[in-house]
C-alpha cells in the first residue's frame, strides 16, 4: 500500500465514495458536542449508545422508561429525557452498565448522514483524538481505504463550523504517527491541508473552541462549561463504532 489518502469534508453532504468506489473510513465529528458527548457517555460506563432519526422517537423512547439524552432545536434539554444532553454534566452513576439512547439537533444528524457512506464509521472528538485517529489509520490499513474527516458542521449539518474544522486538523496532526508506526504515508488532500491550517492558525484547543460560533450558541442554553469540557485532548482513550452488519464492537453506536 502506497499511502492512505486522507480528505476532510467540511459538511457529511460533502461524503462520496473513493477510489475504485470503495467507501472510506470515516470519523465524524460534531466537537461541540455529540461526539464529545458519546465519547463521555462510553468513557462513564454506558453499554451502547443507541443515536434515533430524531427527537420525537428520542422521547417516546423516554417515555417508555429507557435512558435518553436529547435536546431541542435551541440546544436546551428536551422534556421527557432523563441524562443530561450537557457531557460536562454527565455522571457515571447516571449511565454505567445502561444503553442509552441519544439525539441532537445537528450532530446525530449528521451520523446519520454520513453512515451510507461510510465503510466504517468511528465518532471523533478532542477527548478521544489520538485513540480515534489512531484506530482510523489501522482500519484504512486493514481495509486498503483511505480516510475523510467528516464535519458536523452547524444549520442541520449544512454549513461549516470553525470548532469542527479545527478538530478535524487536530485529528490529522494526532494520525501521523500512527501511520508512521506502520509504514505507511498519510496522502493529505487539500481540504485536509486546510484542515490542519485552521488547526495551527487557531491556536490552542481552549481558544479555538470558545472562538467558535458553536460556544456562542452553547452560551446561550448554559452551556459554557461544555466548551471547556470538550477541549480537553485524549482525556477518554475511547474510540465509538458504529456496529453494523454484525459486527462485535467494543464501544458500539446504534443508529436507529
Amino acid at each position: 500500500m502506497s499511502g492512505i489518502v486522507v480528505d476532510l469534508a467540511f459538511t457529511p453532504r460533502g461524503l462520496g465514495a473513493t477510489e475504485a468506489g470503495a467507501l472510506p473510513v470515516v470519523i465524524l465529528i460534531d466537537v461541540l458536542r455529540a461526539t464529545s458527548t458519546i465519547a463521555t457517555l462510553f468513557h462513564l460506563g454506558a453499554v451502547r449508545v443507541r443515536v434515533t432519526a430524531g427527537l420525537h422517537q428520542a422521547q417516546a423512547l423516554g417515555r417508555a422508561g429507557e435512558a435518553v439524552s436529547a435536546e431541542l432545536p435551541t440546544g436546551a434539554q428536551a422534556p421527557h429525557c432523563e441524562l443530561p444532553v450537557s457531557p460536562a454534566l454527565l455522571t457515571r452513576g447516571s449511565v454505567v452498565g445502561r444503553d442509552v439512547v441519544f439525539c441532537t439537533t445537528n450532530g446525530t444528524r449528521a451520523l446519520h448522514l454520513a453512515a451510507p457512506r461510510a465503510g466504517r464509521l468511528l465518532i471523533g472528538s478532542l477527548l478521544n483524538a489520538t485513540a480515534v485517529a489512531s484506530r482510523a489509520v489501522e482500519l484504512a490499513a486493514e481495509l486498503g481505504r483511505g480516510i475523510i474527516l467528516a464535519c458536523a458542521g452547524r444549520k442541520g449539518a449544512r454549513i461549516v463550523s470553525l470548532d469542527d474544522a479545527y478538530c478535524a486538523g487536530f485529528l490529522i496532526e494526532r494520525a501521523a504517527p500512527a501511520a508512521e508506526s506502520l509504514g505507511v504515508a498519510l496522502e493529505l488532500t487539500d481540504a485536509a491541508k486546510i484542515g490542519l491550517g485552521v488547526r495551527r492558525d487557531a491556536g490552542p484547543p481552549d481558544a479555538a473552541m470558545a472562538a467558535s460560533t458553536t460556544a456562542l450558541v452553547l452560551s446561550r442554553v448554559g452551556g459554557d462549561l461544555d466548551v471547556a469540557f470538550c477541549a480537553r485532548p485524549d482525556a477518554m482513550p475511547v474510540v465509538p463504532i458504529v456496529a453494523e452488519d454484525g459486527r462485535a464492537e467494543k464501544y458500539p453506536v446504534l443508529l436507529l
